[in-house]
């Protein structure tokens, strides 16, 4: 074999082994790492009435007005229906809440907590946040 001829083969067999070890690498050490359509979920509103609550203790209320965020396009329909469990709850957690506890971006943050767990309890189903259109304590 003339040395031209074994450099040809030599190149032909590099370039097979790198393209072998690359696809090896690839498909075995980047699997994980694929890129994975992540599928987002449409989100649903529930517009609750606006409603006026006694606070413990005190001669102040409190008027708000929330939105209910949900991924479950069939809980709107059970909202629906069951307005008065939402309603009722609210009251619940309003009317047990000192007039402090409800003040500043801390009073509102816990009261949103609170609310959100009181309400997937009820429903057993996944709420995703509770938004305070209006909340004026007086």
């Amino acid at each position: 074999m003339s040395t031209k001829k074994i450099f040809i083969f030599a190149l032909i067999s590099l370039i097979i082994i790198v393209a072998v070890v690359a696809a090896i690498f690839r498909f075995v050490i980047f699997k994980d790492y694929e890129v994975k359509k992540e599928v987002v979920k449409e989100s649903y509103y529930f517009n609750v009435d606006q409603m006026i609550c006694n606070l413990m203790d005190t001669n102040s209320i409190a008027r708000l007005k929330i939105v209910i965020e949900t991924t479950d396009e069939e809980l709107l329909k059970e909202f629906e229906k069951k307005n008065f469990l939402i309603k009722n709850s609210i009251n619940e957690i309003i009317r047990n809440k000192q007039r402090d506890e409800l003040e500043g971006s801390s009073g509102q943050l816990s009261l949103q907590k609170e609310l959100v767990k009181r309400l997937q309890t009820i429903f057993n189903k996944e709420i995703i946040n509770i938004y305070f259109e209006e909340l004026i304590i007086q």
